[in-house]
């Protein structure tokens, strides 16, 4: 199952992928941990054939795998209801309907200038004095019914419209309401509202569209069309979403979504299990690509984390979270270490695992890897009896190969690394 688009989501080997799970537990008695679960698409697989526990680092990835393996209680027409009449109270207030009558007309009027600055500084948080709000004389206090609309004050503007943000701002709040055991699978709709929503450079958080040439000069083709897209909302696709979920969770599956570090979850839950093992590749700290989702996650005041650029006074480019995690895995001097760590852990608890990896980075552009192939496999066979190599062809088929295809996998290759004790 797809849930979010996700980078290095495995939503394209799940064939092979549970080929390799199967080969490895054949009976399917060992119940399966997915240690790094991101957007849940392996967990939610194999949930039909096993007892799962999903566990990640990241809250969001807790709440898709629960939303998306637990059926909508309520009709798809009565929970729109509920965030249409939610986003209304939103929209009357004064102040946010005064946002969203001059973004309206920005679009209409294909006004350059104020697309710009709203793309440039369209976030209350990040931008203040300066901001669109500052200048539309639109001001939050502290004890105020706009405090809850966390998506708008932050990313409005910056990620999505400012309509957008108090709609998905309705959503969130809707989820929160709901009876325990149903609220991830609202904030799992809010998320995937938001994934719909968003207008950003590669579709997800971690840079917004620079609206600006380096030399200040607007560029007037991206600003028109991001307006264009932003103007075309309709927010009954969230309805839609609705809809889809309650025909796609036919029933709910034995998937227990879990919130730890890697260590944390085996030493609960790897004890004669089999495990499923996606880690970072690269440098890349994925927390960055999806940290407005964790903040729908968490519910907290996310805070905005600053860069070094203007001596550390200017908000980073994505306004990420303060929070954020930093996987161990992406950093060059840890992820050794993390390595050893994960196959001795689970080894000493005769737990098998299937390792994906990618052993080569594809493409000129591509980030190196943490820790190349030829090491990961010699730390996994510091701790296991037997290693096996698989390198997927493609999205459906996978061949046995030796083990110098570590040195001269096709670029962008995944491969399956298999673990028994």
């Amino acid at each position: 199952m797809r849930t979010i688009p996700y980078l290095g989501g495995k939503s394209r080997y799940i064939e092979a992928i549970n080929a390799g799970l199967r080969s490895l537990d054949p009976t399917n008695k060992r119940p399966l941990l997915d240690l790094f679960t991101g957007s849940g698409s392996v967990a939610l697989s194999v949930a039909t054939e096993r007892d799962v526990v999903a566990n990640d680092i990241q809250n969001y990835s807790r709440i898709l795998v629960n939303g998306y393996s637990r059926r909508l209680a309520i009709s798809p027409e009565d929970y729109w209801e509920a965030v249409q009449n939610e986003a209304a109270k939103y929209i009357a207030d004064g102040r946010i309907s005064r946002l969203i009558e001059w973004e309206r007309a920005v679009f209409k009027q294909g006004d350059i200038s104020n697309i710009v600055a709203m793309l440039s500084r369209g976030s209350k948080m990040a931008h203040d004095s300066s901001s669109v709000w500052a200048e539309l004389g639109v001001n939050v206090g502290d004890d105020d019914g706009l405090r809850d609309l966390v998506m708008t004050r932050y990313y409005g503007g910056i990620y999505f419209s400012y309509e957008q943000a108090a709609w998905l701002d309705a959503a969130i709040a809707i989820a929160r309401r709901m009876p325990r055991g149903q609220a991830d699978v609202g904030l799992t709709l809010a998320m995937q509202f938001a994934s719909s929503l968003v207008t950003s450079v590669g579709g997800h958080y971690a840079q917004p569209v620079q609206v600006l040439s380096k030399a200040g000069v607007p560029k007037d083709r991206v600003a028109l069309k991001i307006a264009q897209q932003r103007a075309g909302f309709n927010p009954i696709g969230l309805l839609l979403m609705a809809r889809k979920h309650v025909s796609g969770v036919s029933t709910d599956l034995p998937i227990l979504g879990e919130t730890a570090d890697f260590r944390e979850a085996i030493i609960r839950h790897g004890e004669d299990s089999l495990i499923y093992a996606d880690p970072p590749y690269t440098r890349e700290h994925y927390s960055r690509f999806y940290h407005v989702l964790e903040t729908i996650a968490v519910g907290d005041e996310p805070g905005l984390s600053y860069s070094n650029l203007g001596g550390g006074s200017m908000p980073s480019k994505g306004l990420y979270r303060v929070q954020r995690h930093q996987s161990e895995f992406s950093i060059v001097s840890q992820a050794q270490a993390a390595f050893d760590d994960m196959f001795e852990m689970a080894s000493r608890r005769n737990a098998k695992m299937l390792l994906s990896y990618s052993p080569t980075a594809g493409g000129e552009t591509a980030r190196p890897r943490s820790v190349v192939l030829p090491a990961v496999l010699g730390l996994a066979e510091k701790h296991y009896r037997k290693v096996d190599l698989l390198v997927i062809d493609g999205a459906r088929h996978a061949r046995l190969n030796r083990r110098d295809v570590s040195q001269v996998a096709p670029d962008g290759a995944e491969v399956l690394v298999f673990c028994a004790p």
